[in-house]
């Protein structure tokens, strides 16, 4: 669905003649940044599944900066204009009216929308919501951009009402395709560039321009729902689960491939954003992927690779079942105690020593991730590709975690933990700790005769 959306600029100056893109430039009045804002997060737009900051490669955060912005519109307006480096639009067509108004659309929320200056339209809407009378109370609960939804449905109209009041002037820049292109793929392949670029102050990190790649596409439609909001696809989204360990974990499966040969075990424990860059490398390897011409996508279209990513779906569950069933696995098949070693913390007078990673069960034990990564990899040894080349378990994983853990343990903890003196960073960073618990598990699956139907 396209969004047309009318704004007024007190000045405005069109180039298109000596740059490859068509671009506005000016000074936007306040209350079209009010009417803009409203359209893509008053309530009644919520069925269209735009997001007016979808394409910035950050997700706003309220803070220092934010304040600053607001103080400066608050007390200098007259120079705000000169004191902030304004917005970066992205908009799908841009048609003059007349008096000054332009009417720009919005189509793709990945191409179309705010590329660069996503604090000024935080601090822009705290300040305008601050303006008609909102409560600090409520205005506190807005701590980032996608917090301020429901603030702003309950004053909308309110707003609305007073936009005339918003008598400050922003700077905007508004970019779009030229007239004369057969077609906007010149534009596609200049949004991430230029939103990288003008997002350059503070560095983006590998994931998050991954993300904006739409390198994470794939992996986003296999992740359970319960898990999708928790995670941090981009900076400041706010998740408690960053969206590397997903990446790091995603190598597990990966690894079966003929694409993935290359991984590290030690690297999935050891070094996350190395992890982000071989992902990349795999995901957008010739033959793998081909650029999704739509947006600013790719299609993977490997079906070996599209079948082995389909499995990170079971990874996080199974991933907290082995940091659940590790410890009474241990302790079922060692002379010592699990919860002795130094680096464990256990139930203590009734109180709860940790959660698990993904799903935040509680646990009787908290441990590091250490002692857990090389049996955590060694489920690759439980996938296998069939006839027609696609990634399959060879059986139930989670079963096999409950019925033979304490098997795989008495070789693992003795040879591995126990030989490692205890330290869980000598066990996650030794490649002969992935070695062994891969090769334990394989034994298990000989000696019950589990294997590939």
């Amino acid at each position: 669905m396209t969004k047309k959306i009318v704004v007024r600029f007190q000045e405005y100056c069109i180039q298109k003649d000596s740059v490859p893109l068509g671009r506005l430039s000016g000074f936007m009045v306040g209350s079209s940044m009010v009417e803009l804002i409203d359209e893509f997060l008053n309530e009644k737009y919520a069925s269209d599944d735009m997001e007016l900051l979808e394409s910035n490669p950050r997700n706003p955060k309220r803070g220092s900066i934010t304040s600053e912005i607001i103080d400066s519109i608050r007390n200098n307006k007259e120079l705000f204009p000169l004191m902030s480096k304004g917005i970066l639009i992205s908009s799908e067509a841009c048609r003059a009216l007349e008096r000054n108004r332009f009417e720009i659309s919005f189509s793709n929320p990945k191409i179309h929308g705010i590329l660069d200056g996503g604090h000024n339209t935080l601090a822009i809407a705290i300040y305008l919501l601050e303006s008609v009378g909102v409560s600090d109370k409520k205005l506190r609960t807005v701590k980032r951009w996608s917090d301020l939804k429901p603030v702003w449905n309950e004053f909308s109209e309110l707003v609305l009402s007073k936009k005339q009041s918003a008598d400050f002037l922003i700077p905007i820049e508004i970019i779009y395709p030229k007239q004369n292109l057969v077609d906007d793929s010149e534009f596609i392949d200049s949004i991430l560039e230029i939103a990288q670029a003008r997002n350059n102050n503070t560095q983006l990190t590998e994931e998050t321009k991954a993300n904006k790649k739409g390198l994470y596409d794939i992996l986003k439609k296999h992740i359970d729902k319960n898990l999708y909001d928790k995670i941090e696809w981009r900076t400041n989204d706010g998740g408690r689960i960053k969206v590397r360990e997903l990446i790091a974990l995603s190598l597990i499966p990966l690894s079966r491939t003929k694409s993935g040969q290359q991984v590290n075990p030690v690297q999935i424990y050891s070094s996350k954003s190395e992890c982000v860059k071989i992902f990349e490398k795999i995901i957008s390897a010739p033959g793998v992927s081909i650029p999704n011409q739509s947006d600013l996508g790719i299609e993977v279209i490997d079906n070996e690779i599209l079948s082995a990513l389909a499995l990170i779906s079971e990874l996080p569950r199974l991933y907290d079942l082995l940091y659940e069933y590790l410890p009474e696995a241990y302790n079922k098949n060692s002379d010592g105690k699990f919860g002795r070693i130094n680096s464990v913390s256990m139930l203590d007078d009734g109180k709860i020593a940790g959660k698990t990673k993904y799903y935040g069960k509680s646990v009787k034990y908290e441990y590091p991730d250490g002692f857990i990564m090389p049996l955590v990899y060694s489920l690759r040894e439980l996938m296998y590709a069939d006839k027609f080349g696609n990634m399959e378990w060879v059986v139930d994983p989670a079963i096999f975690i409950e019925k033979h853990l304490g098997d795989v343990m008495a070789s693992y903890g003795e040879m591995v933990i126990k030989m490692a003196n205890y330290d869980p960073q000598k066990v996650g960073k030794n490649k002969g700790s992935y070695s062994v618990a891969c090769m334990a598990v394989r034994d298990v699956m000989t000696r019950f005769g589990i294997s590939a139907q």
